[in-house]
């Protein structure tokens, strides 16, 4: 059975600001691609209060049942890495 919390988090640079939304922290650093080369990059630790659920889809009820979490991303014109 497909059941599940939905949350919706903006990516948008202009959006992605410490204190708004569920921006914790922001890093940013050089980002050692090989020996010869670095590029800058910027890490945001993103926090989501679980119980503050957007939208409930199918048949769960409660918390203690989430194995996983899916994402799906929409609107990119390029590549982006998420860990």
């Amino acid at each position: 059975l497909e059941g599940y919390y939905q949350y919706k988090i903006p990516l948008l640079p202009n959006q992605l600001r410490v204190g708004q939304g569920y921006v914790i922290d922001k890093l940013d650093t050089l980002w050692e691609l090989d020996s010869k080369k670095k590029e800058r990059v910027t890490w945001y630790l993103i926090r989501i209060p679980i119980r503050q659920f957007e939208q409930k889809i199918g048949n769960i009820e409660g918390f203690k049942s989430i194995r996983f979490m899916r994402m799906f991303l929409t609107n990119f014109q390029e590549p982006v890495v998420l860990r």
